[in-house]
């Protein structure tokens, strides 16, 4: 009886470990099928939890299995000391576990929340004008959309304001700010950092000015010149003689040339003056029409400050007027031309009388680059005229100084300041400019272009001078750009080669002193 009693115990144990396996492999399948069909997604398991899972079935088993055999009463003494030593070996694997699944534990993700919803409860997001960091996994912060600012995107970012033209909320950069799509970042031109704050003051080459709405920065200050102000070189204008020549700035533009009364649209359109360069011209002119609801006053405006009370400055389009100068050279004498850099004097000019302008026989031009479409000035030129009606012969040469034979081209005359077979100009310069103004030349056809200098020793008179054009004082007895005498002149016997328009006699000056040169004043 007691054998049989211990079968059916032994049966009845493996038909329970039978049944409980079954569940656990149930259980197991139906939660993997509740995982699979939701959203949840399978977490992932660390090697250790999987360790410490195994660790813990094999002790809880070895527990179990040991306890129920030690106490059960058929179990001799002998066995159960090996029984309690499985139990022993049990009680380790599951301690071994649970210090595993301490040191690595399985970490659930939280549940998916939908758009919109964030962290382990789905809170609900509040950005007004910018995209939530939602997600189980999501914080609820808010990344902004470009021109807002806050901890949920509900107020303007610093360096944006409305338009004040549409009236779109944060869309456009303040006054001093511009470069919307960079996040109104740069100075608008005309404006720079302080010590204060950025872009907050004028930059040193504009005028400092002020309205109802703060600091403004829209104009160059004078002798300054295009959108960006820079310095207008009148020096370099006159540099070829022209002491009238001017560089032309904004003031003179606006005074003169530009009226802001007009625009002829150029089919560009614009938000401000500097998208109105598209090397077309360069016009930096954006205007737009005074405009409420859908009717205009016909009033052209570059801000809605401009119009009247409920009107708005829209359509905004580039116009072909310039709106400032380029800075260029303003010629204030005739015989003189701009040339792209300077106001150069026309070939042949004297610099004094206009109708040594091209010997008096053509005109002067700018010369352009042979593309026909280019405005690249490359020099000045004269345009001559024929001497008479064809087939006479004609006035030619880079002066007009040359008076050709139509039939073959060679030099008939030449006209004062010019001589040999070509025509070429005297050292100094053609016609009255000849040796620098300070002698006469050998010209015309049969002659050699040397200068037979002025050699005049009254008070004021014409001075005297040397060299291939004239252009040195005779001797340190002449100083100053005029070559006057020094005081204290006399005239001496010498050696007659000394001084040729003085034979036999040569000059001196300030008795035993120096004269000097460049005052004229007799030093020791």
């Amino acid at each position: 009886m007691s054998y049989y009693k211990l079968y059916m115990d032994f049966t009845i144990m493996k038909e329970s470990s039978a049944l409980v396996a079954f569940i656990g492999i149930l259980g197991i399948l139906t939660g993997l099928t509740f995982v699979v069909n939701s959203n949840y997604g399978l977490p992932p398991l660390p090697t250790g939890y999987v360790l410490s899972m195994i660790l813990l079935i094999l002790g809880g088993g070895g527990l179990i299995g040991s306890v129920m055999l030690i106490l059960h009463e058929k179990i001799s003494d002998n066995k159960k000391q090996f029984y309690y030593l499985n139990l022993v070996l049990a009680c380790l694997l599951i301690g071994l576990g649970i210090q595993t699944i301490i040191n690595h534990p399985l970490e659930t993700p939280n549940c998916p929340c939908a758009p919109n919803f964030w962290g382990k409860n789905c809170e609900l997001c509040k950005c007004f004008m910018g995209s939530c960091n939602d997600g189980g996994e999501g914080d609820g912060s808010c990344l902004c959309d470009l021109g807002w600012s806050g901890e949920i995107c509900d107020v303007c970012a610093p360096t944006f304001q409305d338009n004040t033209d549409s009236g779109a909320r944060c869309s456009q950069c303040k006054r001093g700010f511009w470069k919307e799509e960079n996040g109104c970042k740069e100075c608008y031109p005309g404006y720079m950092d302080s010590s204060t704050g950025a872009c907050n003051q004028c930059a040193p080459t504009w005028l400092t000015e002020s309205d109802d709405l703060g600091l403004l920065c829209r104009r160059c200050k004078p002798e300054h010149y295009g959108g960006y102000c820079r310095y207008t070189n009148s020096t370099l204008c006159k540099e070829d003689g022209d002491t009238l020549a001017f560089a032309k700035d904004n003031d003179w533009h606006r005074a003169n040339v530009y009226t802001g009364n007009t625009c002829t649209p150029s089919g560009r359109s614009c938000k401000n003056p500097y998208d109105c360069q598209d090397g077309s011209g360069d016009s930096l002119n954006c205007k737009g029409q005074c405009v409420k609801d859908d009717e205009t006053n016909g009033q052209i405006c570059e801000d809605t400050l401009e119009c009247e009370s409920g009107f708005k400055c829209l359509f905004k389009t580039c116009c072909l007027e310039k709106k400032v100068s380029d800075g260029s050279c303003q010629c204030g004498r005739s015989g003189y031309i701009f040339d792209g850099t300077m106001c150069l004097k026309c070939p042949g000019f004297d610099g004094i009388y206009s109708a040594s302008i091209c010997s008096g026989h053509g005109t002067c031009a700018a010369a352009y680059a042979g593309d026909p479409n280019s405005a690249e000035i490359v020099g000045i030129n004269c345009v001559c005229a024929p001497q008479g009606d064809q087939p006479l012969p004609t006035w030619s040469g880079k002066e007009c100084g040359c008076l050709k034979n139509t039939e073959n081209g060679t030099c008939v005359e030449c006209w004062d300041g010019f001589w040999g077979s070509q025509c070429d100009p005297c050292p100094g310069g053609p016609g009255l400019a000849q040796c620098s103004k300070h002698g006469i030349c050998n010209d015309g056809l049969t002659g050699d272009g040397t200068c037979s200098c002025d050699v005049d020793v009254k008070f004021n008179g014409l001075g005297s001078w040397k060299g291939n054009s004239c252009d040195e004082c005779k001797n340190s007895d002449f100083y100053g750009d005029s070559c006057q005498i020094c005081p204290g002149f006399t005239v001496v016997g010498c050696n007659s080669n000394t001084n040729p328009f003085l034979p036999n006699q040569c000059t001196t000056s300030c008795g035993i002193k120096t004269c000097n040169v460049s005052t004229g004043f007799c030093e020791s």
